[in-house]
């Protein structure tokens, strides 16, 4: 592995870490005490900081070190572990996890605060105009949980406050060391000192160990929060060529996180708490990339505004429509009898697509299906994607309009007119809905996005459209291997989500491919892994580019017990087995036309009796496809 993909593993490891510790402080807490929890954590942290040491072959830093040196890092064990777990685990204990861990990543802002009063540092006017953002984020997270009833104690929000103070604070005196001890070693002899001085601390305070029920919780703390991530962020850092990005990966944790505290926990994670978390991450990453670019920008306007007008010349607008349409005939047998619904010629799609550039910022999409029907005067019922994306920078996008549901996977990737036959999944999802979405390339091969739209299933609540869908994909190319993974948590009815893991993955060789995805589903409050999933895999051939022959195998499996999966539903066993080809007699230029044959058979159970796959289908598929270009101006 070549160090710039060494990074990014390490650091999307250290993420993941971190991403599930709220929910580990809050199932500790429910056992233990917040010192007892302590006492278990921070030991074994040490073990496991000893242990990366001893692997990275760091202890003659040790021996080189000076004496001052040691004592100053023993000293900062009072502050961390010590002192400052003690306030957060207090502010967990205090208040729920999806509001004490937004507040605890103020600690950036803090920070610039401090830099200013003990460093004496100018603060720059721009950085203002973050701090306000994120303090406005934390006013959105308090607003939101006095209206949604809960009274939430102001000491647990001063805590969780002074708990991103102390971390700030840490950070400063620990940034000394930055050049003379590795990190490391550094911060094993913290945890090493920080825990002596917690069992000193026990011999004055009515304190014991935790139970032993508490003790697996309260090591994995140890691990996953205390120890490992920062070992595998260190090692991040030593191998990257761009800091910058593996600093940013670290802002994935607490969205991660609330995924996980909705599913785990079962807290009430409303979309208030996402934007008041959002809006206090902006705030952080606008005082540290955004407020020089700014003065940069300014400077650049004011030079051009007041020296260049005659040389400026706005961009032109680049629009490009198309029509793609489909014709089939089909032939549907269930059970040995002609599903006369079914059966014959069949018009499948005809849209209207148009996309453009305004300028190197600005561009829009837009396809239309004409022949879908549109309910009640509802136009955009017939719209699969209407949508703005803003572009500041080559790295970062964001859009807003009707856009794709950010679900993983490539069966769910590929177009409606590009297939012929689908899992009950595909077949049941509703995947275009209206919200916002945000892009950032982390490399020239990979690109994050989160994601938050009005849930795909508030029709089924009677078009309750308070109802919210929170996304996070990750989009690979990486050679013969591509992916398109997502982790999603979906309101299915007022207040109850559903969480999705689906994991599309691609391998191609040569003229063949075989695509596997694999997708798990649980509501809350039940066993997350192997009670309701699906796996779609697609293997084809393509001997040359106007021919491809393939095959396909779906499994679709819910036994949860549960109603909250409406596309895989309760009682569901079903397969669906089948193949097919494609030719294209025109290929090339605006102008496309594609034939294919394609024939499954499905056999097992169908929880849905309206379903589209059912036990000894057997469906044949003959069709045509062809794409217009009408139009495209470039000036």
């Amino acid at each position: 592995m070549n160090r710039p993909n060494k990074a990014l593993v390490c650091a999307s490891g250290a993420v993941l870490c971190w991403a599930t510790v709220a929910s580990a402080f809050k199932i500790a807490l429910a056992q233990t005490s917040v010192y007892a929890m302590l006492a278990v954590a921070a030991p074994v942290a040490a073990i496991i900081l000893a242990i990366g040491v001893t692997i990275q072959g760091k202890w003659k830093e040790l021996r080189k070190a000076c004496r001052s040196d040691i004592v100053y890092c023993c000293f900062l064990g009072l502050f961390n572990p010590f002192l400052y777990y003690i306030v957060l685990f207090a502010a967990y204990d205090m208040l729920p996890a999806h509001v004490a861990q937004p507040l605890n990543y103020l600690w950036p802002l803090l920070l610039t605060l401090l830099l200013a009063v003990v460093g004496r540092q100018r603060i720059p006017a721009l950085k203002f105009i973050g701090m306000a953002i994120s303090l406005a984020g934390v006013a959105v997270i308090s607003m939101g949980d006095s209206n949604n009833g809960d009274t939430l104690s102001a000491a647990g929000y001063a805590v969780a406050i002074l708990s991103a103070l102390l971390w700030a604070l840490y950070w400063l005196l620990n940034n000394r060391m930055k050049d003379r001890m590795d990190s490391s070693v550094s911060l094993f002899l913290g945890f090493a000192t920080g825990s002596v001085a917690i069992y000193i601390g026990m011999i004055f305070l009515p304190v014991g160990l935790p139970p032993l029920s508490a003790w697996y919780s309260c090591a994995y703390i140890g691990i996953m929060e205390m120890g490992l991530p920062f070992l595998l962020f260190a090692i991040a850092l030593r191998n990257t060529d761009n800091p910058a990005l593996i600093n940013q990966l670290c802002y994935l944790a607490p969205f991660l996180s609330l995924f996980i505290i909705a599913i785990v926990l079962r807290e009430s994670v409303t979309p208030i708490t996402f934007l008041g978390l959002t809006l206090i991450i902006a705030g952080i990453m606008f005082n540290q990339y955004g407020a020089q670019r700014l003065y940069k920008r300014f400077a650049a306007m004011a030079i051009a505004f007041l020296i260049l007008p005659s040389f400026a010349k706005a961009q032109d607008p680049v629009v490009d429509i198309s029509l793609e349409a489909r014709a089939d005939w089909q032939h549907d047998r269930i059970d040995g009898e002609t599903n006369k619904h079914n059966t014959g010629f069949k018009g499948r799609y005809l849209n209207l697509k148009i996309s453009g550039q305004i300028n190197d910022q600005w561009s829009y999409n837009f396809r239309q299906r004409l022949n879908k029907t549109i309910s009640d005067g509802a136009f955009f019922d017939a719209t699969d994607w209407i949508y703005l994306t803003y572009a500041p920078t080559s790295r970062i996008s964001f859009s807003a309009g009707k856009q794709v549901v950010a679900i993983g996977g490539f069966e769910y990737d590929r177009a409606p007119i590009d297939l012929y036959y689908c899992s009950e999944y595909w077949n049941n999802i509703p995947c275009y809905q209206f919200g916002i979405s945000a892009a950032l390339r982390v490399s020239t091969k990979d690109v994050i996005t989160g994601q938050l739209v009005a849930s795909p299933f508030r029709r089924a609540e009677g078009n309750n459209n308070n109802m919210y869908a929170y996304n996070l994909m990750w989009n690979g190319n990486h050679g013969f291997y591509q992916s398109i993974w997502s982790a999603n948590l979906i309101e299915w009815s007022p207040g109850n989500y559903i969480g999705y893991l689906s994991l599309g993955n691609k391998f191609t060789a040569g003229i063949a491919s075989l695509e596997l995805d694999l997708m798990n589903r649980a509501a809350s409050g039940h066993r997350f892994f192997f009670k309701d999933w699906s796996i779609m895999t697609e293997a084809a051939v393509q001997p040359t580019d106007r021919w491809k022959i393939f095959g396909k195998f779906t499994h679709d499996y819910n036994k949860s017990g549960s109603t909250a999966d409406l596309c895989v539903m309760d009682g569901t066993d079903i397969y669906m087995i089948g193949g097919g080809a494609e030719f294209y007699p025109l290929k090339g230029g605006r102008h496309e036309v594609r034939v294919h044959a394609a024939a499954y058979r499905s056999w097992g159970k169908n929880g849905n009796p309206a379903g589209v796959l059912q036990n000894h289908q057997t469906f044949i598929d003959l069709g045509i496809t062809w794409r217009m270009g009408i139009f495209s101006m470039k000036r």
